[in-house]
């Protein structure tokens, strides 16, 4: 997870506006921390209200910093890219090569649809406001 997270990083330094984005309201370092502990959350096997909760709270902030979701929707399919080659790649076998598969793909999409949702319901609130 560190070796993910890390190289998810060190790509988004390639881009200049998610970087500034990220220098304007936190830090790399900060950042990880928080990434590892939401991916490990992912694969906990607990779906339940406060996990949604915080999916919503995610939302929140990402709308709130200005990050839209084609940059959220980039970025988790980077992160399950590098998932694939640094944990799903060294399996052998095909039938556990596919069971994992279905598996990460399914969490994935799960938690986009959730913060999806989420940001959904944030952007509604803004142009109500408006």
């Amino acid at each position: 997870m560190t070796q993910i997270v890390g190289d998810f990083y060190k790509n988004l330094e390639n881009g200049s506006s998610l970087m500034k984005i990220i220098s304007d309201n936190s830090s790399v370092e900060r950042l990880k921390k928080t990434l590892h502990r939401h991916m490990f959350e992912m694969f906990s096997g607990t779906n339940d209200d406060a996990y949604v909760k915080q999916r919503y709270i995610i939302a929140q902030v990402h709308v709130q910093i200005g990050l839209q979701p084609k940059w959220y929707m980039s970025a988790f399919q980077d992160l399950l890219q590098s998932l694939i080659i640094h944990v799903i790649s060294d399996i052998k076998n095909i039938e556990q090569y596919q069971e994992n598969m279905l598996a990460v793909t399914k969490i994935f999409n799960l938690e986009q649809q959730i913060v999806l949702e989420a940001y959904e319901l944030e952007n509604e609130k803004i142009r109500k406001k408006t």
